[in-house]
């Protein structure tokens, strides 16, 4: 069920059913909940959400100055190296390089210990005394 905030939103933006079932799943209660999803996940346009037009329809909408001034100085910074690890200096590699799995081990039994195992039950004798009280 839509809320109040999302159901004008997306009349007045001509949101998308798409893009308003999404922000409805997300679960978007205002405007700045829009550009702070917007800003973490860019990658949502996959989705066939128009980031673009959410971004600046939620700007228009802020009604928190602080907020938007903050959100306007914190940018994502996308890692380092995508998709791995920085190689340590020095090391004789080079972008794109990739090191394969090592190969599976075949199957081999356990060693076998030094001594034997002793598995035979023991004939030991077992006195079992009774309590006298429940006798």
């Amino acid at each position: 069920m839509l809320t109040e905030f999302l159901t004008r939103f997306a009349r007045e933006e001509n949101l998308t059913e798409v893009e308003t079932n999404f922000l409805d799943y997300i679960g978007v209660r205002s405007p700045e909940d829009i550009d702070s999803l917007l800003r973490g996940f860019p990658s949502i346009s996959e989705a066939g959400v128009r980031v673009n037009v959410l971004s600046h329809a939620a700007a228009l909408h802020m009604s928190n100055p602080a907020y938007a001034t903050v959100a306007a100085s914190v940018t994502a910074h996308p890692p380092p190296v995508s998709l791995g690890a920085q190689a340590p200096p020095g090391a004789p590699t080079s972008l794109g390089s990739t090191v394969g799995a090592p190969p599976p081990l075949p199957f081999a039994a356990p060693p076998t210990p030094s001594t034997p195992i002793d598995l035979r039950l023991s004939t030991w004798a077992l006195k079992i005394k009774a309590c006298e009280a429940h006798v």
